[in-house]
């Protein structure tokens, strides 16, 4: 069971690096079309617009909203990455010898 916690959790890693490079180059481009100013590429710059908005909801999904307070809270909505991490632990946790740390 540990396994496949870890192959998840691996997973979700591959995949936070796949969106941030996405990002990456979404936001290059939106960089390089902003510079063309007659318009002619509005649409694609919206279209730009569109897939950094949904790329950042995917991460909020993944790990959780960025928080801008300097408060520290406890996220109410448990993440998926949070719930592999608990998972990890659990199973961990049951692998100990009772008593030993």
């Amino acid at each position: 069971m540990l396994k496949k916690i870890e192959s998840k959790t691996a997973l979700a890693g591959k995949a936070m690096e796949q969106l941030n490079e996405s990002k990456k180059v979404a936001e290059q481009y939106k960089k390089i079309l902003k510079e063309h100013k007659d318009g002619k590429y509005k649409n694609a710059l919206k279209q730009s617009d569109s897939i950094i908005k949904n790329i950042d909801k995917l991460v909020d999904m993944m790990i959780g909203k960025k928080k801008t307070s300097s408060k520290v809270l406890q996220n109410p909505t448990p993440t998926s990455v949070t719930l592999l991490f608990t998972a990890e632990g659990y199973v961990n946790s049951l692998l100990q010898e009772p008593g030993k740390n």
